[in-house]
């Protein structure tokens, strides 16, 4: 009777499963198909065909498209105007908005309407979603614009099987107005700074036979100092063939200073991060350089040259590595060093994308004081073997001991708590600074004025979140019918279920890929995701971010670089 009682149960898991699978398998098809409809839209509306694009929607189509327009906000000489929501009750007026749009557009230079989510569907008939869409261009008048937002849309089939909008309205929109003057001029060819390094191709042939190589694709870096002490800021910027050291003569004018500094090929080669900093207190900034395929280096500067010192220093970095930082983590006077690797690429992959942490250790050297360093990572607790893209030391709990805070692609970001007794333990959890995403980089702010710093993780903003689902269900069930993967997720599960709430775990599908995230710092040891309610999160494919008064206007602002490789027709933004 056991026996039985079993096997009825095992088959009947097995039986909805299967079930559940094919219903997954029947929403990509819908969803995909939806997508390949949307792309002719964003091209019929880029090219401004009214007809064409009428012709995607029923002839009876209700909806309100960017017509109930907001004051105009002025932010520093670019003014931004919010599209409400249509009042209840409001007559649709579809079609006729659509030409008073396009009234006053004189060019677009790019449309994306995307699938942002699925909500419902019946294969075949109709489906209920939501389009993420941006479009720019000029406007008649002279200004720059750019219009993104949301759209609830209703999409019904049509005699020949073609998807048509039945009805359509704003979720949420807003337009970005650039008056004609231009704020920055491009000076790089006057300047002295038009050069190249080498691209990511002349590295195929390195990496042809890596089970992962994305690492080729990984973004160059740069680094700002004042390495010759003339009190202006001079350039250090990363290669493939080489690197470049350009200084700066205090007049917009910048040479290259490599060689004569004793930067050669051999020694900077694949670099890919740079970091100033004054490791021997002698009052000039010392050079780290992380490099892909090659040795990562330590130079000494020498009032005029750079020495490698890497041999006799102690350093001796995981050729993975990909970010690093100095602080000073035992008050002792001198900068200790943190450094943050990714996975053996060529070897291995990521296990999951919400908790991958087979990838190398990352490594902590103290600083003896007398130029050299040791290797303390094990004595000092830090057992951190996620695939990290950046790092930086930081006081998050305000004892005055800087903590580390590790970004890292493939899973949650984790927080390394200073005991304030040469060892660390994890406060990943404690803070609630985990962020669960790929992460690409962290930087640090004052976004709010209170006096203390907060996070500003970037990542990814991919629309590739509407198959994901609105909980865990679909990425579980996509590692799970994986053999290879099934242990790992069932391991990550139970590790972020006793550590976050359900309503949390429920969301993992979106946060994976929701892109950029601001965590605000409460003063008490705790932060804060205020990403949503403040609008930062949604920034594309992120890689590096800064922030700054830009505007001049006494609050802080960001600064994102963004983009990825992509196919000229793709589903994603």
């Amino acid at each position: 009777m056991f026996f039985s009682l079993i096997t009825a149960t095992l088959l009947g898991g097995v039986l909805a499963f299967k079930s559940w699978n094919a219903g997954y398998a029947e929403m990509l098809d819908v969803g995909s198909d939806i997508d390949s409809a949307l792309s002719s839209y964003s091209k019929d509306f880029k090219s401004k065909s009214l007809p064409l694009l009428k012709s995607f929607y029923r002839e009876d189509a209700a909806g309100n498209f960017l017509s109930h327009p907001s004051a105009a906000e002025d932010m520093g000489g670019v003014k931004k105007i919010s599209y409400l929501p249509p009042p209840d009750g409001a007559p649709g007026q579809l079609k006729e908005d659509l030409e008073r749009y396009f009234d006053q557009v004189e060019t677009i230079d790019n449309a994306k309407f995307k699938l942002n989510r699925l909500y419902d569907y019946s294969p075949g008939k109709s489906a209920d979603i939501r389009l993420r869409f941006q479009v720019w261009g000029r406007l008649k008048s002279g200004e720059g614009f750019y219009d993104y937002g949301l759209l609830a849309t209703r999409l019904g089939k049509d005699s020949e099987g073609n998807w048509e909008i039945t009805s359509q309205d704003v979720e949420e929109a807003s337009r970005i107005l650039r008056p004609e003057k231009t704020f920055f001029t491009d000076v790089t060819k006057e300047s002295g700074l038009e050069f190249s390094f080498g691209s990511i191709q002349e590295t195929n042939e390195l990496v042809k036979d890596y089970k992962f190589s994305i690492i080729n694709r990984l973004s160059r870096g740069s680094g700002v100092a004042d390495v010759d002490s003339d009190g202006d800021s001079d350039l250090f910027i990363t290669g493939v063939r080489r690197a470049g050291l350009f200084l700066n003569d205090g007049r917009g004018q910048f040479t290259d200073a490599t060689a004569k500094w004793g930067l050669d090929e051999t020694g900077t080669s694949y670099s890919i991060f740079p970091l100033f900093a004054d490791i021997d207190n002698d009052g000039d900034p010392d050079l780290l350089l992380l490099r892909s395929f090659s040795e990562s280096k330590v130079f000494r500067n020498e009032s005029g040259r750079f020495t490698d010192v890497t041999a006799s220093s102690g350093i001796k970095i995981s050729p993975y590595a990909m970010t690093a930082a100095f602080g000073d983590y035992d008050a002792d006077g001198f900068l200790d060093l943190f450094v943050g690797s990714y996975g053996d690429t060529k070897n291995d992959v990521p296990e999951t994308v919400v908790r991958s942490r087979n990838g190398q250790r990352a490594q902590l050297f103290r600083n003896r004081g007398d130029g050299t360093f040791e290797d303390v990572t094990v004595r000092a607790g830090i057992d951190h073997t996620g695939w990290a893209l950046a790092c930086t030391f930081f006081d998050l709990n305000g004892d005055n001991a800087p903590d580390i805070y590790i970004a890292n692609d493939f899973g949650y970001n984790c927080v390394y708590k200073n005991n304030r007794d040469g060892t660390f333990s994890d406060g990943t959890w404690e803070f609630g600074t985990h962020d669960i995403g790929s992460s690409m980089n962290v930087s640090l702010l004052d976004y709010n004025g209170d006096g203390r710093l907060d996070l500003y993780t970037s990542g990814i903003a991919s629309n590739t979140v509407w198959f994901q689902g609105p909980g865990m269900t679909n990425i579980l069930g996509r590692f799970i019918t994986n053999p290879s993967t099934f242990a790992q997720t069932f391991r990550t599960f139970v590790d972020l279920g006793m550590h976050v709430d359900l309503s949390e775990l429920n969301q993992i599908g979106y946060k994976v890929n929701g892109g950029n995230s601001l965590i605000e710092n409460q003063g008490n040891g705790h932060f804060r995701h205020v990403k949503q309610e403040l609008g930062s999160a949604w920034a594309e494919w992120s890689w590096g971010a800064t922030a700054g008064d830009f505007d001049n206007d006494c609050d802080t602002d960001l600064y994102v670089a963004n983009g990825f490789i992509t196919a000229p027709d793709t589903k994603d933004f």
